[in-house]
């Protein structure tokens, strides 16, 4: 399954192209230049760039800072590609 989600703040557009083949229990958010990832239960969420390196990571919610381009959300044992503009 394929979803396209577009978020519109004062400043910009985000757009996030979120690939996944199974149900998820994440909730994924950008809002001001951040990613925040929460999940249900204290799951490790991590957070990588498109190059696989370490951005961010911790258990239940994540936040971080971004600048455009594509980032991998792992949790849940579940990898999530994430696109912002």
């Amino acid at each position: 399954m394929v979803a396209f989600v577009v978020y519109l703040n004062l400043f910009t557009y985000v757009c996030i192209e979120i690939e996944s083949d199974a149900a998820l229990d994440v909730n994924i958010s950008v809002i001001d230049g951040s990613i925040i990832v929460s999940a249900a239960d204290d799951s490790l969420i991590r957070v990588l760039s498109a190059s696989g390196a370490n951005i961010a990571a911790g258990r239940g919610t994540v936040s971080t800072s971004v600048v455009s381009g594509i980032y991998l959300i792992n949790a849940n044992g579940k990898t999530i590609k994430v696109l912002v503009k």
